[in-house]
Formats: C-alpha cells, structure tokens, sequence
C-alpha cells in the first residue's frame, strides 16, 4: 500500500500501533481492532482495496493535504 500512495506522489505518514499506544488507540476510536488503517480528511480505509485506494489518491489530488 505504501508502494501506491509513494508512485502517486503522496508521502503517508506510518504510524506502528505496537509500539505507539496513541496509534493504537486511534485505531479503537474509529472502531477498528486491525491493521492496516488509511485515513485521509474525513475518509477512512480499512484493509487493502485498491478501488478504494485509487478513490483516496483522486480526492487527494483534487483537495492536496
């Protein structure tokens, strides 16, 4: 997923929720108990699903950070 987002022109920030307990815990306060997490403004991605990706890279160009 990294891969992706880099060949887009996005630099995502990677947070490791075992070793970051507030991480972690944004994780549980969007209602997720796993990993990999994406959010981007208001869009939140759980999982790998790269319509779904390719639908974060399209609003990140059109509104950038």
């Amino acid at each position: 997923m990294v891969q992706v987002l880099q060949r887009a022109g996005i630099e995502p920030v990677i947070r490791n929720t075992d070793h970051d307990d507030a991480a972690a815990n944004e994780v549980r306060a969007l209602g997720y108990q796993s990993v990999p997490v994406t959010t981007y403004r208001d869009l939140v991605l759980k999982g790998y699903d790269p319509r779904d990706l390719a639908g974060l890279i399209e609003r990140f160009r059109e509104h950038g950070r």
